[in-house]
């Protein structure tokens, strides 16, 4: 699943240490197998992998467009957003992880339907989220 090669070892880790503390919610006999069980705890790990790796390029991005909207200008109004910018930053910070994203995405004006793609959602549910 594209999973770089650095991410790929604790991805696996994770995928076991899943397995082993879950064992005991398999169902034996029922359709599916035990190896389609795995897999799917493997998927939503590389999957969680990826949402991660985006989201910290955004939240880098992000801090960059606030680092370059919070720099003092000149003109009657420089400077005047400093304040708010901390606090807002302070505020989402009290925002579970995955609000936070949505709101520095949608800050970056990234499209909804790019939000829902990576959230494994459609562009309608993120609209609502958000």
């Amino acid at each position: 699943m594209n999973i770089p090669e650095g991410d790929a070892e604790d991805v696996a880790i994770d995928v076991f240490m899943k397995v082993h503390g879950n064992i005991g919610t398999f169902r034996h006999g029922d359709p599916a197998k035990l190896t389609t069980w795995i897999f799917q705890i493997a998927k939503n790990q590389a999957t969680d992998c990826h949402r991660s790796s985006k989201a910290e390029a955004v939240q880098e991005a992000f801090d960059d467009h606030v680092a370059r909207h919070s720099q003092p200008r000149e003109g009657a109004y420089a400077g005047r957003n400093t304040e708010l910018l901390k606090w807002l930053n302070k505020e989402l910070a009290k925002l579970p992880e995955q609000d936070q994203s949505l709101l520095k995405w949608r800050a970056l004006e990234i499209p909804y339907a790019q939000i829902g793609e990576w959230l494994g959602i459609s562009e309608g549910a993120a609209r609502k989220r958000t």
